[in-house]
């Protein structure tokens, strides 16, 4: 499947995906996050995929599979043990510590952006900064969707080398 054909399959089956993710996260700006991230995984995987099975089936599944995941990560929180009078640390958070670690945290996410390429920046800034939407960020990029969601999808791989290596 060459580029413009996996185009037309994302013109003729995004808003679906869109709708089907939104159904299952409850969350617009989540469900769009999540068809974005299943198109651009869907196509730097479009080699893989072997026809046996429709191409929305394909794309729908690699969304699920990625709510699943991000299910999986989100720690949960029970509220039954919590009786009694609340702790201090609950009630007044130290704040100064809150502030230095945001700002230290700020300090490492600069330092990483600048060194992924510009137009890969731009799009991430775009998309999580200025929170665009992908269609919107096409427009005014005057670049198709599936290069947008390409760009994000490469900005994110590259962002998060960048950030291990600083760790090390």
């Amino acid at each position: 499947m060459n580029a413009r054909d996996f185009r037309l399959q994302y013109e003729k089956y995004g808003d679906r995906l869109r709708c089907s993710m939104q159904g299952v996260v409850k969350n617009q700006e989540e469900a769009e996050d999540i068809a974005a991230w299943a198109f651009a995984t869907a196509f730097h995987e479009r080699k893989k995929f072997r026809g046996d099975s429709a191409f929305y089936t394909w794309v729908h599944r690699i969304a699920l599979n990625h709510v699943w995941t991000l299910a999986r990560r989100k720690p949960m929180l029970s509220l039954d043990g919590m009786e009694g009078p609340e702790p201090a640390e609950f009630i007044e958070p130290d704040l100064l510590e809150r502030a230095l670690e945001r700002s230290e945290c700020c300090r490492r996410i600069r330092n990483a952006l600048r060194k992924i390429p510009a137009r890969y920046r731009r799009t991430l800034v775009d998309r999580y900064m200025r929170r665009l939407r992908v269609r919107r960020i096409a427009r005014k990029d005057r670049i198709p969707v599936g290069t947008v969601l390409s760009r994000i999808f490469t900005a994110k791989r590259i962002l998060r080398e960048v950030m291990v290596g600083q760790q090390a």
